[in-house]
């Protein structure tokens, strides 16, 4: 009678190629995570901009206090993962004339960097120029 089962070289095939499987998927999961969460924090920055450009048109200047736009100071995403705040350009133009959004990343999210929009239009994320996709 012959038994019916693994052996165990049979077995430790099965794990090592579940064990690559996993070193691939992980990392490529983790990822997208960072940047579905991205994706909201981009989406936030321009709720808020948007908020400064209507407070502009009826104040003439912007604001760094984001409860006068109808937002939290500082706004936190639904997510938890960006705090979004207002501040002067970094060019010395004065609040009246330039504001600057700085979404900085929180916990799981600070690997991906902070996210930035002025009201001129620049954008950065992680100190680099642009929003990467």
């Amino acid at each position: 009678m012959k038994s019916r089962g693994f052996s165990l070289t049979e077995l430790i095939v099965v794990v090592a190629i579940m064990g690559m499987l996993t070193a691939i998927a992980v990392p490529a999961y983790i990822d997208n995570v960072l940047r579905s969460a991205r994706a909201e924090g981009k989406t936030a920055l321009l709720d808020v901009l948007q908020a400064q450009e209507n407070y502009f048109i009826n104040e003439g200047s912007y604001t760094t206090n984001l409860t006068l736009v109808n937002f939290n100071n500082p706004h936190i995403t639904s997510s938890g993962r960006y705090s979004i705040t207002a501040g002067q350009c970094s060019d010395g133009s004065s609040i009246e004339s330039c504001v600057l959004l700085t979404a900085s990343a929180i916990g799981e999210q600070v690997d991906d960097g902070n996210l930035t929009i002025n009201s001129r239009g620049e954008r950065t994320h992680d100190g680099q120029s642009g929003w990467k996709k």
